[in-house]
Order: C-alpha cells, then structure tokens, then sequence
C-alpha cells in the first residue's frame, strides 16, 4: 500500500513540475542560450558509453553528453565524412 501511495504521489509530483514551471524557466533564461559544436566523441571507460563533447564557439564552455552506440556511429560517420552506400 505504501509503494502505490509514493508512486502516486511521485507521479503528481512530476505532472505539476511539467506544467507549472520548465517553459517559464526556458524563457527566463533565452539570454543564456548558446550555439555548441561538436568536438569529439570518446568513450566512458566506467560506463562504457560514448559520450559526444560540446563546446561552445569561445570554448569557454564544455557539455559532454552520454550517447547509444548508434547514435555515436552516426556521428562518427558524419564527422569523418565517409560517404555510405545508398539507401533504397
């Protein structure tokens, strides 16, 4: 009974931070909003997952982001601009 009740109350909980506030703290912050460019994909040894490295145009700013596997093969080919074969 206690399980049902916590997960009621934790699933109330993240509907009423969705709609009462994410969008209103975007907009309060446009100003520190910044264009990133990708500056490397390594691998997490501890987590072994990639992780795309962003910077921002100054690199005074660093976001690594954990990634799949084919997202990161994606982006490897994209970078390395090897051309496929094409699609049918």
């Amino acid at each position: 009974m206690k399980q049902t009740t916590f997960g009621i109350t934790v699933t109330f909980l993240l509907i009423f931070f969705i709609f009462s506030g994410f969008s209103s703290i975007a907009d309060k912050n446009k100003e520190s909003v910044q264009e990133m460019e990708i500056k490397g994909l390594v691998l997490d040894q501890n987590a072994q997952s990639p992780v795309v490295i962003l910077a921002n145009k100054d690199q005074s700013a660093f976001l690594p982001i954990w990634i799949g596997l084919c997202e990161a093969r994606s982006i490897e080919l994209s970078l390395s601009e090897i051309v496929g074969p094409p699609v049918r």
